[in-house]
């Protein structure tokens, strides 16, 4: 799901994480919305059993503004949230992390590398 600036990690999902998803859902249309049908559809038919929300945008996080604006005026930020928020960030991270493992990687934070996701 996209969180676009509000979540940087996975959340127990309770209110506040539904209307997050909401507010979030113009910056995703095809995802949003229909994961929070999933997420209302669990808590009617289970409402005792808690769900958590893994927004895929968490491990852009810490992209700085100078990465993560447009060359656009700046105005369409501040109004319509428009910048680079990183998606498949559960799959990078995945690919990160087998990379910190690798014994013949001397310094995975400094290694130059590319990842990407392909298909969906």
């Amino acid at each position: 799901m996209h969180g676009g600036e509000n979540i940087s990690e996975p959340r127990i999902v309770d209110e506040s994480i539904i209307e997050i998803i909401r507010k979030n859902s113009d910056l995703a249309p095809l995802h949003n919305p229909a994961n929070l049908a999933g997420i209302l559809a669990c808590q009617k038919e289970a409402p005792t059993i808690a769900q958590v929300a893994v927004f895929d945008t968490a491990f852009h996080e810490g992209m700085t503004a100078d990465h993560y604006l447009y060359g656009l005026p700046y105005e369409y930020y501040e109004k319509y949230h428009i910048r680079k928020y990183g998606f498949h960030g559960t799959s990078h991270e995945y690919v990160y992390k087998k990379l910190l493992a690798n014994p013949a990687i001397r310094d995975p934070r400094t290694a130059k590398v590319i990842t990407c996701h392909l298909g969906n």
